[in-house]
């Protein structure tokens, strides 16, 4: 009886420490000093690309483009927006936002200077990331193209690529993209500046393979248990 206790306890710490880690990454995950398509000039504007939530997906972390990885020069206020998209006639719905310290203060993820948030699960639909930049930044706002939406490489596969606003229009400040004088392309891409961090899909761990192995052993164990005491009766 010891045994089985024992393997009941053993199967039910390996089951909670495979399912209870969630690895995060970028919703687009590229380098921008190395992927993008070109360098945007700096200003004061809010910069933003949208895209659509195809299945359910958990957002962690806000970021932005740390293109030496030596640190921020200047802070960055990003947010992420609910209904804001190329064919919507409003900014949508701000559901977070948070600064990005200058300097090495926000935690280095590959080219990204992320800050955690409450994780917000972002169903099916339109969304929009984007953030102020600096007429004085020296990290570089990077527009990447898409030219097949279909096949966007690093792009998460539970979402599809929409639009982005080239913002030397717009005026200065932290808004929705597509508000303030800011212009939605029709066309597919991104500007990098703002990311998010979400949860990974989950894979199969070699943990879960393992519990599952020993829930099978512990059934038989007492499937044969109580055969004996019934043929001992």
């Amino acid at each position: 009886m010891i045994v089985t206790r024992s393997i009941a306890v053993l199967f039910t710490f390996l089951l909670l420490g495979a399912t209870s880690y969630a690895d995060v990454a970028p919703l687009l995950n590229i380098d921008p000093a190395v992927d993008g398509s070109f360098v945007e000039p700096a200003n004061n504007k809010t910069w933003g690309w949208s895209f659509h939530v195809d299945s359910p997906i958990r957002v962690t972390h806000l970021a932005w483009n740390d293109t030496g990885r030596d640190g921020l020069s200047h802070s960055h206020q990003v947010g992420l927006w609910k209904d804001a998209y190329f064919s919507s006639a409003s900014g949508g719905t701000l559901l977070t936002s948070v600064t990005i310290p200058a300097g090495t203060i926000a935690e280095l993820s590959g080219p990204w200077r992320r800050v955690a948030i409450t994780p917000i699960d972002l169903q099916v639909g339109y969304y929009a990331i984007g953030g102020q930049n600096n007429l004085q930044s020296l990290d570089d706002m990077v527009y990447k193209q898409f030219p097949n939406p279909s096949h966007v490489p690093g792009l998460d596969p539970r979402v599809a690529p929409d639009s982005f606003t080239y913002n030397i229009n717009g005026q200065d400040g932290f808004y929705a993209p597509g508000t303030h004088g800011s212009e939605w392309y029709a066309y597919w891409g991104a500007e990098l500046g703002a990311n998010l961090f979400v949860e990974n899909v989950p894979e199969p761990s070699p943990l879960i393979a393992l519990s599952f192995t020993l829930a099978v052993l512990y059934g038989r164990r007492k499937y044969r248990f109580a055969l004996r005491t019934a043929h001992g009766a």
